[in-house]
This record gives structure tokens, C-alpha cells and sequence, in this order.
């Protein structure tokens, strides 16, 4: 398990502000696109507007098929990820 901070900016480039993203929890084994789905879910986005959702990794984008085991991160507790 992982616990993460996630910062989401919104389409009009603000950050949305919610507590609940200092610290997200998802297993390792989980992807990119697991954990936009989870977020989308929690803020009632519709499924077009979850598949639109774009995640970053130390300013990189994230293919969403890619898992948070993956070595090439080096993801630890406590991170920061961008949607």
C-alpha cells in the first residue's frame, strides 16, 4: 500500500482544495488509470470526463496502464501526483 498526496487542477487550472487528497491510499499493484478512476469516482465525475483525466509524475505524464510498482518511479509513501 501506498499513501499518496494527489493536487487535482481543474480545467480552468486551479487547484481544487480537499483534504481527503493528503493522503490517498491505493495498493501498488493498482495503475495510473485505477487510481483516476478512484478520484473521479469520489468527485461524481461522469465516466467521459474520468477517461479524460490526465495524471503527472514529477512533472511527467503517466500512461495510465502503468502500475506504481514500477521501478522506474521509485514511488514511497508520501509522494505527490497531478491530475
Amino acid at each position: 500500500m501506498l499513501m499518496l498526496k494527489v493536487k487535482i487542477i481543474g480545467t480552468d487550472g486551479k487547484i481544487i482544495k480537499n483534504r481527503s487528497l493528503d493522503n490517498v491510499v491505493i495498493n501498488k499493484n493498482k495503475t495510473f488509470g485505477d487510481l483516476a478512476l478512484k478520484l473521479g469516482h469520489t468527485f461524481k465525475l461522469s465516466d467521459d470526463k474520468i477517461e479524460n483525466i490526465k495524471m503527472f509524475f514529477d512533472g511527467d505524464l503517466c500512461d495510465k496502464n502503468m502500475s506504481f510498482d514500477n521501478n522506474e518511479l521509485g514511488l514511497e509513501d508520501g509522494y505527490s501526483l497531478y491530475s
